[in-house]
């Protein structure tokens, strides 16, 4: 019988035309999970490009189910913000009708982790243009969160959000708690930008809860392929099992 050299491989649809911002994905997984990118084409964060990853996600994922990946994660939370729900959810049936392994939605990880630490009220983080953060606040608002602050940087170009300082999204999310104190949980929208070396200091220091998208679909996927191993020094999320 062939021995399999790993333990679990995930399959990973970045929109991202680099993997640049992968990092913090592989600090992450436990000994013997691999991950297998395939990139598209976003180095901006604006509606065109969007369009243009939109219609590569289907080959995208059969190329990974390809490669025999235990789990495929499909990235791109902006992108299907802007196609909006009824035409994005037709393309997760495709995608999924299409492999036959799990198929992770990474939006839908990052909601699922708030209703996991029973965030009832929250801040959106973000380091978009406004508009990509007001219309991440108005999918939370659809899915029964309140939001009762958002803060954002104003970044447009994907490079110049993966060099920011993991210091940049605490400090953001320190004021906006500030203003809002009554939040349960900040949602450090966006994968991009360094934020899980942040996320335990972050709760210890305010008692507040934190959801990071990294955190979120890695969590997902390990328990899609049933590895529920504790993940430390990473916040409140990666120790739910």
């Amino acid at each position: 019988m062939a021995g399999y050299k790993y333990r679990g491989k995930i399959g990973f649809i970045s929109p991202a035309g680099d993997t640049g911002g992968c990092f913090e994905r592989y600090a992450l997984l436990p000994e013997g999970v691999v991950l297998i990118v395939t990139t598209l084409a976003v180095s901006r964060l604006v509606p065109e490009d969007f369009k243009k990853a939109f219609a590569m996600y289907p080959a995208a994922a059969e190329h990974l189910a390809a490669q025999e990946c235990d789990v495929i994660l499909v990235a791109g939370s902006l992108v299907f913000t802007h196609a909006g729900t009824d035409v994005s959810r037709d393309l997760y049936q495709t995608i999924r009708e299409s492999v036959k392994v799990p198929v992770i939605i990474n939006l839908e990880t990052h909601l699922e982790a708030l209703r996991l630490l029973s965030a009832k009220k929250i801040v959106i983080v973000t380091p978009y243009e406004e508009a990509r953060t007001d219309e991440r606040k108005k999918l939370c608002e659809q899915a029964g969160f309140e939001v009762v602050n958002t803060k954002s940087l104003g970044i447009q170009r994907r490079v110049e959000i993966q060099q920011l300082s993991p210091y940049t999204s605490y400090r953001m999310a320190m004021q906006a708690i500030h203003e809002a104190p009554e939040a349960d949980a900040v949602y450090l929208s966006c994968p991009e930008w360094p934020t899980i070396s942040i996320i335990e200091k972050f709760e210890q220091d305010t008692g507040k809860l934190v959801v990071s998208p990294v955190a979120a679909e890695t969590r997902a996927c390990l328990r899609a392929m049933g590895i529920h191993e504790i993940t430390e020094g990473y916040g409140r999320l990666l120790r739910t099992v």
